[in-house]
């Protein structure tokens, strides 16, 4: 991010086994990181932008609406 902290996008599944997204970040250079609770849930391959106003934006794959063609099967967070 413009102010040095490292975001990486991550995913995982909670104790039944249910996919989520969610990011991991530092703010010394790698030394020590922070993962998020979840975003979304039901979601997997994600990926993460800064916007111009510093926020961030995680957009997904939304296993959920697979096939759906109004929603496309994506989910975004900001």
């Amino acid at each position: 991010m413009r102010d040095g902290t490292l975001v990486i996008p991550t995913q995982g599944r909670d104790s039944k086994g249910k996919p989520f997204s969610n990011i991991t970040w530092s703010r010394d250079s790698g030394r020590t990181w922070t993962t998020s609770n979840p975003a979304f849930e039901g979601v997997t391959e994600c990926n993460v932008v800064e916007l111009s106003d510093g926020s961030l934006m995680l957009n997904m794959r939304d296993n959920r609406n697979r096939g759906d063609s109004i929603t496309n099967g994506r989910s975004i967070c900001t």
